[in-house]
């Protein structure tokens, strides 16, 4: 896609993802101060055989919807090597 200036013009950002240390307390300032929910939240946790390469771990995200054309995601690494 190109601007009218003719250069090329980037798509709109669909997701923004960021590593937290503590995904409760990240959810509750983003809901208070900007607004931003409702959250849904899940634990994932691969198994030994179900990945390529590296060792297991397991990891908390959580995700919102901003008018349907942006998601906030969020990770909280809480076990091994994740993310």
């Amino acid at each position: 896609m190109q601007s009218e200036s003719g250069a090329i013009a980037l798509p709109p950002p669909f997701k923004i993802s960021a590593v937290v240390k503590g995904i409760d307390k990240t959810i509750e300032s983003l809901s208070g101060s900007v607004g931003l929910g409702p959250w849904e939240i899940f634990e994932f946790s691969p198994q030994k055989d179900e990945l390529m390469v590296g060792e297991p771990f397991k990891i908390k995200v959580a995700w919102a919807n901003v008018g349907g054309l942006l998601v906030y995601e969020l990770h909280q690494p809480l076990e091994g090597r994740s993310v």
